[in-house]
């Protein structure tokens, strides 16, 4: 038995559980899933009465090797039949319900919170269920193939209801680690997690060697101006690790291999930025993009939600950025999102967007095109800037993830309307074509000024 396995090594996952035992002075635990007692005995540190039902003889025949001398018993038997009799004792005390069950086809979830309801304990319990379904998290682990039905908070809500005489409370594991599952924690009112922290936030940046020339003052002038609390994260190709490494400037770096298409793959790359960094926000900002003043982090903020610029696309019909914009987007996005990109969301730096938009938006491509998000937006054909124009799209990362929070995730974000010409402390520049001797002294003297 490894001990590191316990709570699947969620950490975060041990603590908030740990949490509630202290703050509802739990005495007694119930846990429907032994397997190899990782969790169980972790358990029998945390409280002194711990209770644990396995159905699998084999697992069950291992009790003794581990559960001899502590503050625990051990059931064999299907959780569904061997709970009703076990909560015949009335517990006086408040229980914690852990529910963590898993054999063949059929689930006992909904059976053991039959149980509990049935008990009429004298005090309402605080019930943790494991491998549900976060939607707030749609990329942690969940259960979905049980006869019952996926693990869902629709799945279990009538019989919750019967357990608590008010209406129960609830949250989601917001954080996790190790085989990363979602979790829904229930309880009596009032009934919360631990104060949340303030989000954290990861810049992330993708960049290839052309455009070291440039990152490599965008970083500087970000770290330089940008005050707030961050961190900064570079995926580069392999060939950019000699000279980044000379750099010494502070962030993550990620060396990762390209596909032929370099431009496409950046854009893959910004859309599985979630998955190499646990920030709540994620903000994607381009090797040319110079933060040319301080800037505080709430500027790009609008009552604590993220501002997603937008222009209609006919807003000035003689401009023809707007025009070829149209032209170049609106197909690859309206083919992977399957609706029809109304507006233009590509505003200038930066993108800021909650972590939990990059999976759902994901999951709507794979929905849309019926492949994996990595195969949806492939692509072999070699890119080269000068054929930018012709060059064919197969995706577009930042109209993507405005029209989709627009869409699908409006109530979190501040949807504002560009204005052209008003101020902004970030500049855009082009990568390909605008470097020169000048500029590089330019931002030298910006970096260096006091």
């Amino acid at each position: 038995m490894d001990p590191h396995h316990k709570f699947d090594a969620d950490r975060f996952l041990e603590a908030e559980v740990r949490r509630l035992i202290e703050a509802y002075e739990i005495k007694t635990v119930i846990e429907t899933g032994t397997y190899k007692g990782e969790t169980t005995l972790a358990f029998t540190g945390m409280v002194p009465d711990v209770h644990s039902i396995e159905i699998s003889p084999e697992r069950f025949a291992e009790v003794p090797q581990w559960a001899n001398g502590l503050g625990v018993k051990v059931y064999h038997g299907d959780s569904a039949q061997v709970l009703p009799h076990l909560l015949k004792n009335k517990f006086e005390d408040r229980v914690l319900f852990y529910l963590d069950a898993h054999w063949g086809a059929h689930s006992p979830l909904l059976d053991e919170l039959e149980a509990i309801a049935e008990a009429k304990l004298p005090q309402a319990p605080i019930i943790v269920i494991h491998d549900f379904f976060n939607p707030n998290r749609p990329e942690f682990g969940w259960d979905k193939n049980y006869d019952i039905g996926p693990y869902k908070l629709e799945l279990i809500a009538p019989v919750i209801e019967k357990i608590y005489a008010a209406d129960p409370c609830y949250y989601y594991n917001s954080e996790a680690e190790g085989q990363k599952r979602g979790v829904i924690f229930i309880g009596p009112g009032p009934f919360k997690p631990l104060a949340e922290r303030k989000p954290t936030l990861a810049v992330v940046y993708v960049t290839y060697r052309q455009d070291l020339c440039w990152i490599v003052y965008s970083l500087q002038l970000l770290a330089k101006h940008l005050k707030g609390n961050y961190r900064i994260v570079v995926r580069a190709e392999p060939d950019c690790e000699e000279i980044i490494s000379q750099w010494g400037i502070p962030a993550t770096y990620h060396y990762v291999k390209p596909w032929p298409d370099g431009y496409a793959f950046k854009m893959y790359q910004c859309l599985i930025a979630d998955q190499f960094t646990e920030a709540d926000l994620i903000m994607l900002v381009d090797s040319d993009h110079m933060l040319l003043e301080p800037t505080h982090l709430g500027r790009f903020f609008e009552e604590g939600k993220p501002i997603v610029r937008y222009r209609p696309w006919n807003d000035e019909p003689n401009d023809p950025g707007l025009v070829e914009g149209w032209r170049q987007w609106a197909p690859p996005v309206q083919r992977t999102l399957g609706i029809p990109l109304d507006m233009d969301y590509m505003l200038g730096p930066p993108f800021i967007f909650h972590r939990e938009t990059f999976p759902a938006l994901r999951n709507r491509v794979e929905e849309v095109t019926g492949l994996p998000f990595h195969d949806a937006v492939y692509s072999d054909k070699p890119y080269h800037y000068q054929n930018f124009l012709t060059h064919p799209k197969v995706f577009c990362d930042y109209e993507a993830l405005g029209l989709y929070a627009a869409k699908f995730e409006s109530q979190r974000y501040a949807l504002v309307r560009h204005v052209k010409g008003g101020h902004w402390p970030f500049r855009v520049y082009w990568s390909h074509g605008d470097w020169n001797a000048g500029l590089a002294t330019h931002f030298q003297a910006i970096v260096d000024a006091p």
